[in-house]
């Protein structure tokens, strides 16, 4: 569980599972009541390599959160069984939850990569997908425990057993 103030980290993995390219990818993950802060951390290809300034045609790579998202210049790699990671896009972000959430409250953020085909810049018959990440605000948790009793004596006992209180002594937490 999280709570106000937390830097929560999510990442986006986009993998190309098909047997041809991807054209003209666009990411994007608008922003949601109750996170602020939104910061792109890293954007790799599933080796790790660093595809910013290189693979897309952008200039803020936190452009990601506004209604133009990011735009990949060169095409995602088809599943050629290579395991090099050609095929997928990495994007690791964080955001900050903000003050005004509530306590079990709910947030979810949904990703989205929409694609086309073709690389004619005619065919605009474009796919998507989407996924969902959930946040969930904690809820207050007490924990209480005794530090000493004072006996019908008059004395101080740090640790007496569960059938050593009496009525009448005091208990302090």
């Amino acid at each position: 569980d999280s709570d106000a103030g937390d830097i929560v980290t999510f990442v986006v993995t986009i993998e190309n599972t098909g047997d041809g390219v991807a054209e003209d990818l666009n990411i994007s993950e608008l922003p949601i009541a109750g996170l602020s802060n939104y910061d792109v951390q890293t954007i790799t290809d599933g080796a790790g390599n660093d595809l910013f300034g290189t693979d897309f045609i952008f200039a803020d790579r936190n452009d990601m959160f506004t209604a133009t998202g990011l735009d990949m210049q060169n095409a995602l790699d088809e599943d050629d069984g290579s395991l090099d990671g050609s095929n997928q896009i990495i994007i690791t972000y964080q955001a900050t939850i903000q003050d005004v959430v509530q306590l079990e409250e709910t947030l979810t953020t949904t990703a989205t990569v929409e694609w086309l085909t073709s690389p004619d810049p005619f065919d605009l018959n474009a796919s998507s997908a989407n996924d969902n990440a959930t946040i969930t605000i904690a809820s207050p948790n007490i924990v209480k425990d005794y530090t000493s009793v004072e006996t019908s004596t008059g004395a101080a006992s740090n640790a007496p057993a569960a059938d050593e209180v009496q009525v009448g002594e005091v208990i302090n937490y």
